[in-house]
């Protein structure tokens, strides 16, 4: 064992966002990713932003794992990626500018993850205005083309994997075709949508691949042989999960959700290791909610409370920059994604925020009409059409500052965690307090 609990040797660790993502998993990945050889991101694309503060300086993250900042770790984009190579390629320039070493003894990529072609961003626009030309409203996607990579992913003979990139002239055989059928489908779209569209050319996009090639190859590698390998060795490999268990395709607020699975079983499929390589799954939940794009909140609240919230949290999307919705802790959710992710232990965020507050409320539970809900609905209009049950708690009220145990926290955030435990079933193990690894009570 580790002196921070994590059980060592055979097994990993999996960090998993129990809600609409932004809980604060790259904090903990960087907190916990010292006691790991190996850092491995499983899920996603770059829709996804994880942050890590380092002192007053906060890196960001969309595609590099978050452990990039710990000396003597390996991390591996998994093949369960949607790679934009053109993303990845600037936070490598940018790590690279503030001297962080970012060569292939730190950094792998699958050959077998799919990439987000520029023709992907332009559909994931297209389809979200033509489908909110209708009576519908649009999903709120962030338009990085991470939707239609994984539907060309499902679909096959349209995907385009970073194998394919270093194969020029197999890419110049294919894309042609390919962009021809693209071509009519981004029209038909755009004539839904109302909206502009010129028509691709296959020979730049054969060049583009080429160029991010020529700076990617040396990365490049069978990652799952690479991972079983690592394992069978002894090393400690840590799985970090992008977005979070309220956006999952599956178990998500659908279709208002990602692309990917995002539980521990996407760790498996994102990866090539098998279950036994999973020991502690983390599941990372803030203390209140924040959701970026449309879809149910049941507890989203408005206004000036929720301005204050926001401002104090910089609750502004780390990859749109939107400000993010805001709503009081729901317990019925959390418990819902415990259980679906199979989470061993909580991490629990947002306390700093919460100490600002004069008041503090969580969902127990859900009203429609009559009726009283204990469960998440799968049906998304009438998850939107509940009410929520409210249990009025003691504020979060006193200084954070400096506290290092659980017990020195004040009574109001004390009795909030052990609310948490006792609704969710799950103990809370790590408790941020402020931004960066100092922040952690572990």
């Amino acid at each position: 064992m580790s002196d921070r609990g994590i059980e060592r040797g055979p097994s990993g660790c999996c960090i998993c966002g129990l809600q609409f993502g932004d809980e604060g998993k790259g904090q903990i990945v960087d907190y916990l990713a010292g006691d790991f050889d190996v850092v491995v991101r499983y899920n996603g694309g770059a829709n996804a932003g994880h942050s890590v503060w380092i002192g007053a300086r906060r890196q960001a993250f969309h595609l590099m794992p978050s452990g990039i900042l710990r000396d003597g770790v390996l991390n591996v984009i998994g093949n369960g990626t949607a790679v934009d190579p053109a993303q990845l390629i600037e936070e490598m320039d940018e790590l690279e500018r503030e001297g962080y070493a970012v060569d292939p003894e730190r950094l792998a990529i699958s050959d077998r993850a799919h990439v987000v072609m520029p023709y992907h961003k332009i559909e994931d626009e297209l389809m979200d205005r033509a489908f909110a030309s209708g009576e519908n409203g649009e999903l709120g996607t962030t338009r990085r083309g991470i939707g239609p990579c994984y539907a060309d992913k499902a679909h096959r003979v349209t995907a385009v994997r970073m194998a394919d990139i270093e194969d020029p002239a197999y890419l110049s055989s294919r894309l042609p075709r390919l962009v021809s059928l693209k071509n009519g489908v981004l029209g038909a779209l755009a004539g839904e949508s109302g909206l502009p569209f010129e028509r691709l050319a296959s020979e730049p996009l054969v060049e583009r691949c080429a160029a991010w090639a020529s700076r990617l190859a040396p990365y490049i590698t069978d990652t799952a042989h690479l991972l079983v390998t690592a394992w069978r060795s002894g090393r400690n490999i840590l799985f970090e999960g992008a977005h979070a268990a309220l956006l999952d395709v599956d178990f998500g607020t659908y279709p208002f959700c990602t692309s990917s699975v995002c539980s521990p079983g996407g760790a498996l499929a994102g990866t090539g290791l098998t279950a036994d390589c999973l020991g502690e799954v983390v599941g990372v939940a803030k203390l209140y909610m924040s959701r970026v794009g449309a879809g149910p909140f049941p507890t989203e609240i408005r206004g000036a409370a929720a301005d204050r919230v926001r401002d104090a949290g910089n609750e502004y999307g780390t990859s749109t920059g939107r400000p993010r919705r805001i709503g009081w802790l729901d317990l019925v959710a959390l418990k819902h994604t415990a259980q679906v992710t199979g989470v061993t232990a909580l991490a629990v965020t947002g306390l700093g925020v919460l100490s600002k507050l004069s008041e503090l409320r969580v969902c127990v539970g859900y009203s429609l009409g009559a009726e009283r809900i204990d469960r998440v609905p799968a049906n998304v209009r009438r998850l939107g059409d509940v009410q929520p049950r409210y249990e009025e708690l003691e504020p979060v009220d006193g200084p954070l500052d400096g506290v290092r145990r659980r017990a020195d926290l004040p009574r109001g955030a004390r009795r909030l965690i052990d609310r948490v435990e006792s609704f969710v079933g799950v103990p809370v193990r790590y408790l941020c307090v402020s931004k960066g690894r100092s922040g952690v009570i572990g």
